[in-house]
């Protein structure tokens, strides 16, 4: 009984397409109504209690590529955004 509510739930749940924005995209920047400002849609955050040595391989990732910044979106939502520009 359980698992035939849970197949109706899973039908009428909507679908979405998502859009991913890589940091050297264009869309990867949010800009405000200027243009001038600009502030990356996803970044890091380092606790202050990660340990000196991690946050040293951590930058080192970052400075050869190894490790990068990535945004999710819903592709509605990035299309709305694109159409208000």
């Amino acid at each position: 009984m359980a698992q035939q509510s849970l197949c109706r739930y899973i039908e009428i749940m909507p679908t979405f397409r998502w859009k991913t924005l890589r940091h050297d995209e264009p869309d990867f920047m949010l800009t405000d109504e200027r243009g001038v400002m600009g502030i990356p849609r996803a970044s890091f955050e380092l606790s202050p209690m990660c340990p000196k040595n991690y946050k040293q391989v951590i930058d080192e990732c970052i400075r050869n590529g190894w490790l990068k910044s990535v945004a999710h979106m819903k592709e509605s939502e990035w299309i709305w955004e694109k159409l208000g520009e």
